[in-house]
């Protein structure tokens, strides 16, 4: 990965915002403005067992570890979600925490924060730590393709017209235009999203 990713978290919106250090060391706040790809959803929902387990969750008996993501089908995992991951330590020894929450009997939503695990065996006791870690880097590759390559879900783009303009009869002038073996093309202004980037405070 080429950027240097130490917050990723998802809005109530559906978008990613991500801080992540450039070449001189500043911290950048990126904040998306487009709904997060399928792809990234995926990765988050597979650190849900991770965020179970960690936090010490009943449902995390339940979990095969074998096949981790084999939980996601069983209707007692549906009720959590992760929303967030933090990368600190340093190069030799990061440390990550997850946020999410869980879903209660009550509807009430309970935020949970994971305690920070390292992705080093020999430094770090818990068990699973080596495929928590590939499961982090998995999310923050997705994060890193939001934020360099753009990719996120399609959106539905408006179109913009001029007072008065009637947008079928340019319409219906292309379609006689091409009835008639014309070489025309149709323009139309698309409001494009731009994505925004701010110092971190």
């Amino acid at each position: 990965m080429d950027l240097n990713i130490s917050k990723a978290k998802l809005t109530k919106k559906g978008c990613l915002e991500v801080v992540y250090a450039d070449k001189e060391g500043n911290d950048i706040v990126f904040k998306g403005i487009n709904p997060v790809h399928p792809d990234l959803k995926d990765s988050l929902n597979k650190l849900i067992p991770y965020i179970v387990d960690i936090t010490e969750q009943k449902e995390a008996g339940y979990i095969n570890w074998e096949r981790p993501e084999s939980c996601l089908e069983d209707e007692f995992f549906k009720k959590f979600n992760v929303t967030g991951v933090s990368i600190g330590g340093d190069s030799s020894f990061e440390v990550c925490v997850l946020t999410g929450k869980r879903t209660l009997m009550t509807s009430k939503v309970l935020n949970l924060c994971s305690p920070g695990i390292g992705f080093d065996p020999d430094n770090e006791s818990y068990v699973h730590c080596e495929e928590f870690r590939d499961a982090v880097y998995n999310f923050l590759y997705e994060a890193e393709l939001y934020v360099t390559e753009n990719k996120c879900s399609e959106i539905q783009k408006e179109f913009e017209f001029k007072d008065g303009e009637d947008p079928f009869e340019k319409t219906d002038e292309a379609a006689e235009a091409m009835n008639e073996g014309e070489d025309n093309e149709v323009f139309s202004t698309v409001e494009h999203q731009e994505l925004v980037l701010e110092p971190a405070s």
